[in-house]
């Protein structure tokens, strides 16, 4: 006997093996470039070859001294003016895809989770957002999302916040729409808590893990910059600007930009660290030694520096058995051990190493080197 499927039949069986292949399947995240650049200025908007209209704003994107940022009206230079976008609070956790049945990192490595909060996510829609334990608390969620074993306890702790959804029915669905569509998404989750809860006889925590990332929109950019301050002087990262008009890219993309304060710090090279993968043999890190910081009580402060090394950069040095066996020539401008270079960062962690540093340049040539 012929079974003959219904088109809503047949559409469920294809939803059910599209989403059960989704175990197997790689997310890339949609990533945002910068909206401030320390290093953009009128001098290399002049040199650059494409025609992009930055903007200029009497407003700095701020600094920190005696654990308080300020902000001056310093004209600064910004990717463009964010007016109709969206903006939320950056959050200081670990990115994290619901890919219907995992949570998954950036780079895809799946993230262990007790069963009572996989049992909470839809297991027909995907979801972006950030597991995180509250502000400046990155070392404690990156710690707890790295076990294989989940600590059920301490993943009490835990949010999952949701700012983005990801609809593989309309891949042309602007970033307005999803917004809508998130908030009620994470409503259903929340509304079987209370049940969900009881089924699996849990103490804490009282309310639901998952939530809605608020997003703001625009009037025009005093109204972004002034959202900015505020969350920058409660603590905050920084901001997240999305146009309400974009697609979901599985990419980095000028369709959201990440609005953080950028501090300078300087450092010296003392030494390489191998790089493994795509960069096996070649440059991953440097380790540096924090110069010229008057608050760590004289302390010695040694951290690797990785944070936006350019390939060209990384092939010119080359490891065997993950020790240097070839530095690149000084012509190449590329640091060597004994340089001063110039980092920028984010804040401090509590032991004063710098966060989220970036290598920007050489500061000054170890002229006694070989």
């Amino acid at each position: 006997m012929n079974t003959i499927l219904t088109r809503s039949a047949l559409k469920a069986l294809n939803d059910s093996e599209f989403f059960n292949s989704l175990e197997k399947k790689k997310i890339s995240p949609m990533l945002a470039h910068r909206f401030y650049n320390p290093n953009i200025t009128s001098d290399s908007i002049k040199q650059q070859t494409n025609s992009h209209n930055y903007i200029t704003y009497n407003g700095s994107s701020g600094s920190h001294k005696n654990d308080k940022w300020t902000f001056s009206k310093k004209k600064t230079i910004y990717y463009c003016n964010p007016k109709s976008w969206y903006l939320s609070e950056k959050l200081d956790g670990v990115r994290a895809i619901w890919n219907t049945n995992d949570f998954l990192t950036r780079n895809n490595n799946k993230i262990e989770v007790p069963i009572w909060l996989k049992d909470l996510m839809p297991k027909d829609k995907i979801l972006d957002g950030e597991l995180h334990c509250g502000k400046n608390t990155f070392e404690k969620i990156n710690r707890l999302t790295s076990f294989k074993i989940p600590n059920d306890n301490l993943w009490k702790t835990i949010t999952y916040s949701v700012f983005d959804y990801i609809n593989i029915y309309d891949k042309k669905e602007p970033f307005s729409k999803r917004y809508q569509k998130y908030q009620i998404i994470v409503q259903k989750i929340n509304e079987k808590w209370t049940k969900h809860r009881n089924k699996y006889k849990l103490r804490l925590p009282l309310k639901s893990p998952i939530e809605s990332v608020v997003q703001t929109n625009l009037q025009d950019f005093s109204h972004a910059y002034q959202e900015y301050k505020k969350i920058i002087k409660n603590n905050g990262e920084g901001v997240i600007l999305k146009n309400p008009n974009s697609i979901y890219e599985y990419k980095r993309t000028k369709n959201m930009l990440k609005w953080k304060p950028s501090l300078d710090g300087e450092a010296k090279i003392i030494g390489y660290v191998s790089g493994s993968n795509k960069f096996k043999n070649r440059l991953g890190k440097y380790k540096v030694q924090l110069l010229n910081d008057s608050s760590n009580n004289h302390n010695i402060i040694e951290f690797n520096l990785s944070g936006k090394l350019s390939h060209d950069l990384r092939k010119s040095y080359l490891f065997k058995n993950n020790q240097i066996i070839k530095e690149p020539s000084k012509d190449l401008n590329y640091p060597l051990i004994g340089d001063i270079i110039t980092f920028s960062f984010m804040t401090k962690t509590k032991d004063g190493v710098p966060r989220q540093a970036i290598y920007e340049r050489i500061r000054k040539r170890n002229n006694n080197a070989n």
